[in-house]
C-alpha cells in the first residue's frame, strides 16, 4: 500500500488511491475510445470514477459497522480490483464479524436498488437492458449489483468469506473458523484462476489477491492464537544496552559488531528520549556523520509499549515498526522508566515454543529426549 495517495477523508477516515488504479482508468478510457472516439473515452473514465465512488461507499459501510462495535478504520484504499478498508483489528466474535462483513455488500445492494429502480420508473423495463447503449445510471446500478453478489462469494478474505468465517466462529471457535474459511477461499481462488485463464484475465488478479491475502490472514490468526492471554512481559528482553545522548554514531555502530542487539534506546536523565536502529546508524555512517551524536539520527516519535500491553497488540505494533526499519520497541513500566526491549525475533521464538508445546504428544516407551545423531561430517568435527 506504499504507493497510495490520499485524496481526502470521509467521516474522519482517510481515502487513498493506489497508483495502479491509474492503470485501470487509462485502460478503460483507451478501450472505450478505441470504439467510440474521445467522447466515449471520457464516458468510460467517468463511469470508472463513479463506480469507485460507490466502492468508497461500500467500504464506508464496513467502516461504519466497525465503528459501531468500537473498531477504528485506519484508511480506505482504492485498488484496480476494488477497495480495501483497513481496520485496526477484525473482531473474532461471530456477531460483530458477520455484521461488519455484510455491511459493505448491503450498501452496494442498496445503491443498485436505488439506481436501477429509478431507471425502471423513468424508462421502463427496456431501460435496464445492459450494453454499450445503456445509460450511466443503469451501468452504474448493474455494476453495483454485480459488486454486491460477487463480494458475497465465500472467497475469504472477501466479504462473503469473512461472513462465512464469522458464522463458523460461533460453532468451532475463531482459529478453526479462519482455517476453514481460508481453505474454502483457496478453492474459490483456484476457480477464479481457471475462469480467468479461459475468459477474463482480470479474475487472475482477484485470484492472486484472495490466495495470498487469505494465507496472510490465516497466519495472522495463528499468531493471535499463539499469543493469546500473554503480555509484553512474556517476551521482554531486560538486559539491553542503552545509549547516553552524547554517544557518537560511530561508537554506537561499534556496538552492532559485539552483540545481537540492533536497536538501542537513547536515555537521558533516566528517561527514554528516542530509539536508534541499525539502519539509522548505517545510513548516518555512509553519509559521513560518524562523529555526530545519536540524538541527531535517533527516532523521537517511537511510542514505548507499557508492560501490560497484550502481546497481540505489541506484535501488530512491531510489524508496523519493522516496515519503518525497527525490529524492536522499547518497553516502559507504569512510571515511564525503561525496562527493556521487545522484538519481532523474541516474539517469533515465543510463538515457536508455544506451537511446539501445543503439538507435543507423549510417545509410548520414551521417557527421555534423545538428540538426533550427527552425520559423518558432524562426528568428524
Amino acid at each position: 500500500m506504499r504507493g497510495a495517495w490520499k485524496i481526502g477523508s470521509v467521516a474522519g477516515i482517510a481515502v487513498q488511491v493506489h497508483w495502479t488504479f491509474l492503470i485501470l482508468l487509462a485502460w478503460v478510457a483507451l478501450a472505450y475510445g478505441a470504439e467510440g472516439g474521445p467522447a466515449a473515452a471520457l464516458r468510460g473514465a467517468l463511469l470508472i470514477c463513479l463506480l469507485f465512488a460507490t466502492v468508497v461507499a461500500h467500504e464506508l459501510g464496513h467502516a461504519m459497522a466497525a465503528r459501531w462495535f468500537g473498531v477504528r478504520t485506519l484508511d480506505i484504499t482504492l485498488l484496480p480490483i476494488g477497495g480495501v478498508a483497513r481496520l485496526e483489528r477484525f473482531p473474532e466474535e461471530a456477531l460483530p464479524g458477520l455484521v461488519i462483513a455484510l455491511a459493505g455488500p448491503l450498501v452496494s445492494g442498496l445503491i443498485a436498488a436505488v439506481l436501477l429502480g429509478g431507471a425502471l420508473v423513468v424508462g421502463g423495463p427496456l431501460a435496464l437492458l445492459p450494453g454499450p447503449g445503456a445509460s450511466l445510471v443503469v451501468q452504474l446500478g448493474l455494476a453495483n449489483l454485480l459488486l454486491c453478489l460477487f463480494n458475497l462469494l465465500p472467497a475469504f478474505p472477501m466479504d462473503g468469506g469473512r461472513a462465512l468465517r464469522a458464522a463458523l466462529a460461533a460453532f468451532v471457535g475463531s482459529l478453526a473458523a479462519t482455517r476453514y474459511a481460508a481453505a474454502v477461499g483457496r478453492v474459490m481462488a483456484a476457480l477464479f484462476g481457471v475462469v480467468g485463464l479461459m475468459s477474463n484475465p482480470f479474475l487472475l488478479l482477484i485470484a492472486l489477491f484472495v490466495w495470498l491475502q487469505g494465507a496472510a490472514e490465516e497466519q495472522a490468526a495463528l499468531v493471535r492464537h499463539a499469543l493469546r492471554r500473554r503480555t509484553v512481559v512474556d517476551a521482554l528482553a531486560r538486559d539491553v544496552r542503552v545509549l547516553p545522548p552524547g554517544t557518537t554514531v560511530a561508537d554506537a555502530a561499534m556496538l552492532l559488531q559485539h552483540g545481537l542487539q540492533q536497536e538501542f534506546p537513547v536515555v537521558g536523565d533516566g528517561r527514554l528520549v528516542g530509539v536508534v536502529g541499525q539502519g539509522d546508524l548505517v545510513r548516518a555512517l555512509a553519509a559521513g556523520f560518524g562523529r555526530a551524536p545519536v540524538t541527531e539520527v535517533m527516532r523521537r516519535d517511537v511510542a514505548p509499549l507499557p508492560l501490560a500491553t497484550p502481546l497481540t497488540a505489541a506484535y501488530e505494533r512491531l510489524q508496523e515498526a519493522a516496515a519503518a526499519g525497527l525490529r524492536a520497541l522499547p518497553v516502559v513500566d507504569e512510571g515511564g522508566e525503561l525496562v527493556g526491549l521487545v522484538g519481532l525475533d523474541t516474539v517469533a521464538g515465543l510463538m515457536a515454543v508455544a506451537a511446539a508445546a501445543a503439538a507435543a504428544r507423549p510417545r509410548p516407551g520414551r521417557d527421555r529426549f534423545e538428540m538426533p545423531a550427527l552425520g559423518a561430517a558432524g562426528r568428524a568435527a
